[in-house]
């Protein structure tokens, strides 16, 4: 029986929390029942990509740097012109050496993200290899999300949500309900220890053991959650105030908007 082609895009240089889940299924996808393969963006030789670091950690995986072109997150007009002029024709070679592999490689699958350069890069690839383009929905479809993802999800052969309130959120826009679906996201238990000793981190920051202390570990930016958690422990502290909130992650100011430091707001509103 022939194993199945698979190709994962990795557009984006940074390793986020999508790049995570799609890095756990190249990881444990089954070899026997298929091959895989990913399009992963290298960086540059003064930015290298931690998603290339990151990806190149799975066994059996097989890597293809691609040049994905510019990004439009938080850039001006002219910055994003600039670069376009400068590496637009080594993208277009890149992309083009990217076509010849899937062919090559009988790439039955193309399976990437919402973000703009996954979706309609994948889209594209597939329609030129003759191959199948999946879109992985990591967030609620609305009217903010990029033109160029919303055609590729128009066309591609199927949209796979993160959750039903994702895959519905999809169908809601206007998407076919006959070629949206959803698979719930997993960890790898592995890493996970639950008789791990969380005394050391209480002492060094100085918090008795009996105080109930809560974390939340992200990307530090608004549509994770820290606006609307600070307001409920607002609410809890009025009559509980013994607790302690541990903020844990970097600041992302390009998907703050407006950009400028989120943590700072949060330190504003404690």
């Amino acid at each position: 029986m022939r194993k199945i082609n698979v190709l994962f895009m990795q557009s984006q240089t940074y390793y986020g929390a999508d790049s995570m889940i799609h890095g756990l299924l190249m990881r444990y996808f089954n070899r026997e029942r298929l091959n895989v393969h990913v399009a992963c963006n290298p960086g540059t030789p003064a930015a290298p990509s931690a998603s290339l670091k990151a990806l190149s950690t799975i066994p059996d995986l097989q890597l293809r740097p691609v040049r994905f072109g510019v990004t439009l997150n938080e850039r001006s007009k002219g910055a994003i012109l600039k670069q376009t002029v400068t590496e637009g024709p080594p993208m277009l070679a890149s992309l083009g050496g990217l076509v010849r592999y899937a062919r090559q490689h009988q790439i039955d699958i193309i399976h990437g993200t919402e973000k703009p350069r996954d979706a309609f890069y994948g889209l594209l690839l597939a329609r030129l290899c003759g191959a199948r383009c999946i879109v992985h929905l990591h967030v609620k479809i609305e009217d903010w999300i990029s033109p160029l993802t919303l055609w590729a999800m128009r066309h591609a052969d199927g949209l796979l949500g993160v959750s039903d309130f994702v895959a519905r959120s999809a169908v809601d826009f206007g998407y076919a309900a006959d070629k949206t679906d959803y698979v719930l996201n997993s960890l790898d238990a592995t890493g996970w220890d639950p008789n791990l000793d969380g005394r050391a981190v209480r002492q060094e920051l100085g918090i008795a053991d009996d105080v109930p202390t809560l974390a939340i570990v992200s990307r530090v930016f608004p549509w994770k959650g820290h606006t609307e958690l600070l307001q409920s422990l607002a609410v809890v502290k009025k009559t509980n105030p013994m607790f302690k909130l541990l903020i844990v992650g970097e600041d992302d100011p390009r998907a703050t908007p407006g950009g400028g430091s989120y943590i700072a707001q949060l330190q504003e509103m404690t």
